[in-house]
């Protein structure tokens, strides 16, 4: 029964791989040219033109080597649930230190303490962060290094 599972993923995957090979096999070059190459350079592995079907390997055989939690060779509905929530995971805990780094720079941004921030209280404290000697001017020298993405808040 898992096998009629896994089949038509694998057929998804097998069609789609099978459908750019005649996209990526023009003569014009180019990013399809490109991929062409590309293609034939890591699947055929004895360099002889031809990709066999023992030298074909789809990206969904790492995905399921990934998923299978097991080692059965096979992909169940819980595997692919627990990979599901461990994603899920690891993207609620990157949130939420997101949202605690915003919370303190939103507490730094507020200069009169009375719990809320206003544009020029934004715009007051990234000019004295940018105006790194303080001499209520910023110059080109202290401008360069901050091109790195800052959030207001």
């Amino acid at each position: 029964m898992m096998k009629m599972r896994t089949l038509p993923t694998a057929l998804m995957v097998l069609s789609a791989a099978l459908l750019t090979l005649p996209a990526t096999a023009d003569d014009r070059g180019g990013p399809d040219r490109m991929m062409h190459g590309k293609m034939m350079k890591n699947l055929d592995l004895d360099d002889n033109g031809e990709i066999t079907r023992d030298e074909f390997r789809s990206p969904a055989e790492n995905r399921v080597t990934n998923l299978d939690t097991n080692g059965d060779g096979l992909v169940t509905p819980d595997e692919l649930d627990a990979d599901f929530e461990a994603r899920q995971a690891e993207m609620l805990a990157r949130s939420s230190e997101r949202h605690a780094r915003m919370r303190e720079r939103f507490f730094q941004q507020d200069t009169n303490g009375d719990g809320a921030i206003s544009a020029d209280e934004i715009n007051e404290t990234l000019f004295a962060q940018m105006d790194a000697d303080g001499s209520g001017g910023i110059t080109r020298d202290e401008i360069r290094p901050r091109r790195k993405h800052h959030r207001l808040f």
